[in-house]
């Protein structure tokens, strides 16, 4: 399953797929003492919650390139937002499951083999559904935009121009990943720093010099 979060993708069918994937459900209820029963009287109480979890490993080139990640993964991290799972495997008609106004807790398992990174993500919402949620929801076209910007090759910044600019005065706040154009090489970090950020475009800075055919893949909002 690819699971997108926030704007950002963060597991693939093959380059790095969810791993030890769970589902739980939980729900609030009282459990009433009722004189001389045999067993308490419970209730439900209306509430409930889904919670997915699922591992994902990631490797890179070097050791200092996977502990910077390790350390610093979670607070670049959206903490809330929509959540995507898009099930199936690659080749297989897929389709959408949501889960919105979800929250995220990452928490970073250690170190494997030096230069791999082992990643467990939690993400809990009210409720998860095939019901395409509504715009409100979503942003919609008026609020985010979405887009994929190749990368020159050695490059270690992008410029990114948006098609449509947002309205002035807006907050533009702006998600990127990295994707690399093959199977070698190692992960490259895509960095967005607030001061470079404005209504009309963004500049994303590299942990490294790019190689050639790769994206930068980016959603920008507006509030």
């Amino acid at each position: 399953m690819k699971i997108h979060f926030a704007g950002i993708q963060l597991t693939d069918w093959s380059d790095y797929p969810a791993r030890n994937v769970s589902v739980n459900g939980q729900t609030v209820f009282e459990a009433v003492d009722i004189v001389r029963a045999a067993a308490k009287k419970l209730y439900h109480r209306g509430n409930s919650q889904v919670s997915l979890s699922f591992e994902v490993a990631r490797s890179f080139e070097t050791h200092v390139e996977a502990q910077k990640y390790l350390l610093t993964h979670y607070s670049t991290l959206p903490k809330s937002g929509l959540c995507v799972i898009e099930c199936g495997v690659q080749g297989e008609t897929s389709e959408e499951v949501f889960m919105a106004n979800a929250i995220l807790t990452a928490s970073p398992q250690g170190i494997i083999g030096g230069v791999q990174v082992v990643v467990t993500y939690t993400i809990q919402a009210g409720r998860a559904t095939t019901d395409v949620p509504i715009d409100f929801l979503i942003g919609g076209e008026a609020m985010i935009l979405r887009g994929k910007e190749e990368i020159t090759t050695d490059a270690e910044s992008v410029a990114v121009e948006f098609g449509t600019a947002f309205p002035v005065g807006t907050e533009v706040i702006v998600t990127a990943t990295y994707a690399k154009g093959g199977s070698g090489g190692g992960n490259i970090i895509a960095s967005i720093r607030n001061d470079l950020v404005t209504v009309d475009g963004f500049t994303a800075e590299l942990s490294g010099p790019s190689p050639a055919g790769a994206f930068l893949n980016w959603s920008a909002y507006g509030s």
